[in-house]
């Protein structure tokens, strides 16, 4: 899956010290997802806290 992160992506997920694995695992299997204007957004709990919210540019 390759991915693309704007700077401020790059900065807070540096920043929340989030993996790109976390992000990939998040976005193949999300415990929450909804469709919001088109885009796909995902959330996950890692160790008790709500991971990254990635967002899939492609229109749902």
């Amino acid at each position: 899956m390759k991915l693309k992160f704007t700077n401020h992506a790059q900065y807070r997920t540096g920043e929340r010290e989030v993996s790109i694995e976390d992000i990939k695992s998040t976005i193949n299997n999300p415990d929450f997802s909804e469709i919001l204007n088109g885009k796909v957004k995902c959330r996950k709990s890692f160790d008790g806290k709500t991971g990254p919210t990635p967002t899939n540019e492609t229109t749902a």
